[in-house]
């Protein structure tokens, strides 16, 4: 079926659905002039319609008398049979209105990798602003299990590399801005001290990444082969819940990742140093939804949060 036929079936299901409820409301009302005026139409729009009905039916629905109509055996039949169905469909379109009120109260937000959580702060903010209504849930997750989450529908958005999403075809993206990184150590780190950092240098020290499967991890791992042809996910501490990571960082001599954009926040430059080292390209980026889901309001209004 092309999209031309669909609208024309579109098209005559809604000329049969409105046919039905003038139908329908002649037959509440007893007369055509009390159904159109109660319809808020012409007369002359339920006359064709009931008309019509007729004609497709091919048998009278209505006798014609001097002040109204009165129902015809025939005609009663359909029209309480007609009337269920609009029952049903009216039922059918207000339980649907509910859920989709349900669902826009309530959006489930999934960042990976799991240290560029904090950077969507000022979105999620903006639109609990702007919609006090909504509950937000955010989960920072790996690469890989944030896939399965959305595949699942156990998260409405995904926030994540642009590569490894939208190789996914049951998931629409959405690019946003790019995502820069580097890394950061402790402030009395000794490499805090150097005015340049080699590539060399950082595996003098235990190494801290949040995802197995994340460019970062991928990039630091490709180093760590030039110096060392072992396993090079064997040195790295993995660890996924960013607050610790900082805590590992900040108590140990440990060297980890951190978005560029937060390594220039106060809180950050009180307790560590951005080194001084270019190794991470910056990272392309897109907010992904399944592609059989209609995004709601508040959905659509965090997307263009992170993109403004």
């Amino acid at each position: 079926m092309n999209f031309v036929t669909s609208l024309f079936d579109l098209g005559m299901f809604a000329m049969q659905f409105t046919r039905l409820k003038h139908v329908v409301e002649v037959d509440r009302c007893g007369s055509i002039t009390a159904a159109a005026r109660a319809l808020n139409t012409t007369q002359s729009t339920v006359t064709k319609s009931v008309a019509a009905m007729e004609q497709e039916l091919s048998c009278s629905l209505f006798t014609r008398r001097a002040r109204g109509v009165v129902t015809t055996e025939k005609g009663r039949e359909f029209i309480d049979r007609a009337s269920r169905v609009l029952f049903d469909y009216e039922q059918l379109v207000d339980d649907s209105r509910r859920e989709r009120t349900a669902a826009d109260a309530l959006l489930r937000i999934g960042v990976s990798p799991a240290l560029l959580q904090g950077l969507f702060n000022d979105a999620i903010c903006r639109l609990v602003e702007a919609r006090p209504d909504v509950r937000i849930q955010l989960h920072a997750v790996p690469s890989e299990r944030g896939v399965r989450l959305l595949h699942r529908g156990d998260v409405d958005l995904l926030i994540g590399p642009i590569d490894t999403l939208s190789r996914e075809n049951e998931f629409n993206v959405e690019p946003i801005p790019p995502i820069e990184a580097g890394l950061f150590v402790r402030k009395a780190h000794k490499l805090a001290k150097k005015k340049r950092v080699m590539r060399e240098d950082i595996w003098d020290y235990p190494v801290i990444t949040t995802d197995p499967l994340n460019p970062y991890t991928e990039e630091l791992a490709k180093i760590r082969r030039e110096v060392d042809a072992t396993d090079a996910m064997r040195q790295f501490h993995i660890v996924n819940y960013f607050p610790l990571v900082s805590q590992m960082v900040r108590s140990s001599d440990a060297v980890s990742v951190i978005a560029r954009t937060y390594a220039k926040t106060r809180a950050f430059k009180s307790k560590f140093k951005l080194l001084n080292i270019d190794i991470f390209v910056p990272l392309s980026m897109c907010c992904a939804w399944r592609s059989r889901w209609l995004p709601t309001r508040s959905a659509r209004l965090f997307i263009a949060y992170l993109k403004a």
